[in-house]
Order: structure tokens, then C-alpha cells, then sequence
């Protein structure tokens, strides 16, 4: 579903199969056979254990379809597609003292109970995240979190930052808990977001997130 939250302001939200979702398991299977791919010095996050990862094909394909339809909707508010193609791999990174070389732009995150991503954007034209394992239960989060008396209820929110259309500073919440596991959410990559701390629960909020870039086409492909 395209979703527009001001006149240059969006966000796609989609979810994936359960052949997807099987297949990011195996990735993120792959991480303990995987040496010096931590990714916290290149992050936001304020979160210990942050890793590269490679991001499925079934994944990478159907967050391409997701941009595709929804390709008019973007160029009203983006104006991109403009003789362009996707790459989901533009990304290379060596890290220090190994030979491995990391040809995605993605990672994971597994974040623990307290830990938050503060407002950032990312680099590339379009930016996502999978929310692949929420551990908690929003109504939990309000009733037995920390805040529970406040009129704002926010813990563990996925939040939005933008410009509205009154040209003033602005943002949306779009909660979330265990209910959205295998949920994408497609956005700007130029679009400030956070991720507020949850309390309720001892376990991993694993989430994965990417940037795409757009290549110019070169004229004698079609």
C-alpha cells in the first residue's frame, strides 16, 4: 500500500511471504559462520550488535516490484524514474583485516530491550526496513511500559519526520509489535526516522534495513 504522508512525503508498506521470511532466516543463519561483518562504525543505531547481511533474492525482487507499482505515485511526489534502474548491490565494503568484501548495502539489527535508533537518514534513493521479529505487544508497551501515563503512547514506535504540506516540521508514528512481523516499509532514503526503546521483553527485536540506488540507463538498453 502506497501511503502519502505530504505532498513530497511517502512510504510503501508491504508484506512478505512466508517463503521470504523463510529465506532471511537462513541468512541471518549465516552470521555466526561470518567474521568481522559488524556494521555499527557505518550506523545511527545505538544498538550493540549490528551486522552487514546479505539480503535474499525473493527479498530483493519483491521490493522491486513494490517500487515498480507504486511507480506513478512516486514520480508525483519524487519526480525520479527518470531514465534510471535499481541496484540493491551498489554498496562495496571491506572490512578491517579480512579479504571478505561485502558487495550489498544492508544489515541487521538485533536490537535489546532500551536500545534505539535516534532520527537519521540513510544514503542511496529509496531506503527499507524488514521488521522480521517484534517481541513485544504494543498494549503491553502502553499499559506496563515505562511512560504508561502519559497521553502519548510511543514506546517501540517506528516514527516519521517530515516537512508538512503547511511547510512545518511534522512527524507520524506508525506503531508496531509482534503482530507486523514480516511487514517492509519503503521510504525515501533522504526521509529523517527513529525507533523508539521498548521495556516489555528480554528478547531481540530483529530487524533488517538497505538503501537502493538509482543508475542512469544507458541509451542502447531499453
Amino acid at each position: 500500500m502506497f501511503n502519502l504522508i505530504s505532498k513530497n512525503h511517502w512510504y510503501i508498506r508491504a508484506k512478505l511471504s512466508d517463503k521470504m521470511i523463510s529465506d532471511i532466516k537462513y541468512n541471518i543463519s549465516l552470521l555466526e559462520q561470518t567474521k568481522d561483518n559488524e556494521a555499527n562504525h557505518l550506523l545511527a543505531g545505538k544498538i550493540d550488535k549490528e551486522y552487514f547481511i546479505e539480503i535474499p533474492i525473493s527479498v530483493k525482487e519483491f521490493i522491486f516490484d513494490m517500487i515498480k507499482e507504486y511507480k506513478e505515485d512516486i514520480i508525483k511526489s519524487t519526480q525520479l524514474f527518470d531514465n534510471k534502474v535499481l541496484n540493491l548491490d551498489s554498496f562495496s565494503y571491506t572490512p578491517n583485516n579480512t579479504n571478505s568484501k561485502f558487495k550489498y548495502q544492508s544489515w541487521v539489527n538485533f536490537q535489546k530491550k532500551y536500545e534505539y535508533n535516534p532520527a537519521h537518514n540513510h544514503d542511496g534513493d529509496y531506503s527499507y526496513v524488514i521488521w522480521y521479529k517484534i517481541p513485544y505487544n504494543k498494549f503491553d508497551e502502553r499499559v506496563y511500559g515505562v511512560g504508561s501515563k502519559s497521553h502519548s503512547k510511543t514506546n517501540g514506535n517506528f516514527t516519521f519526520y517530515f516537512v508538512n504540506d503547511e511547510n512545518k516540521v511534522d512527524y507520524i508514528n506508525i506503531s508496531n509489535d509482534s503482530s507486523d512481523n514480516g511487514t517492509l516499509l519503503i521510504f525515501p532514503s533522504t526521509q529523517l526516522h527513529s525507533v523508539n526503546p521498548f521495556y516489555t521483553s528480554d528478547d531481540y527485536r530483529i530487524t533488517l534495513s538497505g538503501n537502493i540506488n538509482e543508475i542512469k540507463k544507458p541509451y542502447n538498453i531499453i
